[in-house]
């Protein structure tokens, strides 16, 4: 009976432990949305148009990455190679560098 006891208390410290956690770090969380807009201009050209509007960030630095693979095909594929005429503008239209 005393061993069930101490792993009940033992159980119930941890949860406790985890939820106090939590709590802690709800406040450094913000409701961040993202939106794609993806347009073809020029149709013979291959070329796509890609637009991601980022609202409600955190302010400071902001790191967006791409990824290497795609699931289901476990390859490097490097798509960052053929990304061309990048720009980042900031929530008032000012260009980023």
């Amino acid at each position: 009976m005393q061993k069930i006891t101490n792993d009940l208390y033992a159980g119930l410290k941890t949860l406790a432990s985890c939820c106090g956690l939590l709590l802690l770090s709800a406040g450094a969380l913000r409701a961040q949305s993202f939106a794609f807009t993806v347009s073809v201009k020029n149709p013979a050209s291959h070329y796509l148009n890609v637009e991601l509007l980022a609202k409600d960030m955190a302010p400071g630095i902001i790191d967006f990455r791409m990824p290497v693979w795609t699931p289901g095909y476990y390859q490097f594929l490097n798509f960052h190679e053929n990304v061309e005429n990048l720009a980042i503008e900031d929530g008032k239209g000012n260009l980023l560098e």
